[in-house]
């Protein structure tokens, strides 16, 4: 039993202790920590076990591969040029993060492809729980500073994994358990406010928004009335956080508002966060200047871009951002039809502003499930219905 609802012990508690210990950073920053290597053993295991004829169904993935893949060849066809340029070897390295996580894709794509989603679905819940309480006792056991990061190596690592609990609870909220759901959510607010990421609030005021608006039922005039209620709550709180000194008394919502107001070089986005570096690229703007080289820029010389979006640009080019365009629209579907999910994801977006996002492998499973749940229910504005799809599958 899973807090009120009877769930069998599966496979997928492996997925839980994934999620779990991701938050529990043993290496440095940019290499395999403990949780990758067992969601890699798991995920082929898994598929063995459960592939036993030997014939993997594809079907369903073939153009999702091609544009991964895609994206993989391209990315190493650019830096594998400008290494032979200019020999340096960071080139090469930079390569390994994409390659990682888009075998996790791969793998992911062909293990869920015919399993139990009720069962997914809820121990990835159990594992953004846990996550969330580890890094809490973290935060707690370095006696709550300033600006904490659990057991993460930097407070931008712990905000954005609350970012993404978030963005999961808020699209599948009514396919998960709602107890664990609430109890995550409120932690991954606790914890971007004690991680005092200015990223990390905005794009949570932002899930929390479209949270209210789509999770909270209006058919009836008092679920109308409910759902005003809580925006208006929200509203007010954003509003007292921000404009008042209501919360001054206390120290981890008080540093949070302070580095919000508080002008640094990282608040210019063309400067500080390396947007500016793409008026510097002359005709490489076609296909790129690869992850690498970064003496050869003035603004943020020696330094890489720190941003998603610029990152692409300047990096890959008008080809790779085109690429990366295609990858999101086949993850998240159609713009018009499936415009839920951009919104629900929108909080993830507005991270991706002034941090890269792109190396993070919670963010690609995020969007592995997101993509096998409107494929398997074909989602439609008029066909919007989870309790109906929940139990169908």
């Amino acid at each position: 039993m899973l807090l009120g609802r009877k769930i069998k012990i599966s496979h997928f508690i492996f997925i839980s202790l994934y999620l779990a210990l991701k938050t529990v950073y043993t290496f440095e920053s940019g290499g395999l920590q403990i949780a990758d290597v067992l969601i890699i053993l798991f995920l082929i295991a898994h598929i063995f076990i459960n592939n036993k004829n030997g014939i993997l169904d594809l079907k369903f993935n073939k153009k999702m591969f091609f544009i991964i893949y895609a994206i993989l060849f391209y990315q190493f066809l650019v830096n594998l040029v400008w290494y032979y340029s200019l020999s340096e070897s960071r080139f090469l390295t930079s390569n390994v993060y994409y390659f990682y996580n888009f075998f996790i894709i791969t793998l992911l794509l062909i293990a869920i492809d015919k399993d139990n989603k009720r069962d997914l679905l809820n121990y990835t819940n159990l594992g953004f729980l846990l996550g969330s309480l580890i890094s809490l006792i973290g935060i707690i056991i370095n006696d709550m500073s300033s600006r904490s990061s659990g057991f993460f190596n930097n407070p931008n690592q712990l905000a954005y994994y609350s970012i993404l609990s978030m963005t999961f609870v808020t699209i599948f909220w009514k396919k998960t358990n709602k107890m664990i759901s609430v109890i995550t959510l409120f932690v991954s607010i606790l914890l971007i406010f004690e991680s005092a990421s200015k990223a990390g609030f905005f794009s949570a005021t932002v899930v929390l928004f479209m949270f209210v608006v789509f999770n909270i039922n209006s058919k009836s005039p008092i679920g109308l009335v409910i759902k005003l209620l809580f925006f208006v709550i929200l509203v007010l709180l954003v509003y007292l956080f921000l404009f008042t000194d209501l919360f001054s008394n206390v120290e981890f919502i008080s540093y949070m508002r302070y580095r919000i107001f508080k002008v640094e070089n990282d608040n210019e986005l063309g400067v500080g966060r390396g947007y500016s570096r793409v008026f510097e690229l002359d005709y490489n703007i076609i296909w790129g200047t690869g992850e690498g080289g970064y003496e050869r820029f003035e603004v943020l010389k020696g330094w890489e871009i720190n941003a998603t979006y610029p990152l692409i640009l300047v990096c890959y080019g008008f080809i790779g951002t085109f690429l990366y365009i295609c990858l999101f629209v086949n993850f998240l579907g159609n713009p018009i039809r499936n415009y839920r999910y951009w919104l629900f994801f929108s909080g993830v977006f507005i991270y991706f502003i002034t941090h890269n996002g792109l190396r993070n492998t919670i963010m690609w499973f995020i969007l592995v499930l997101i993509y096998d749940d409107y494929r398997n229910s074909e989602l439609s504005i008029s066909e919007w219905d989870y309790e109906k799809n929940f139990y169908a599958y």
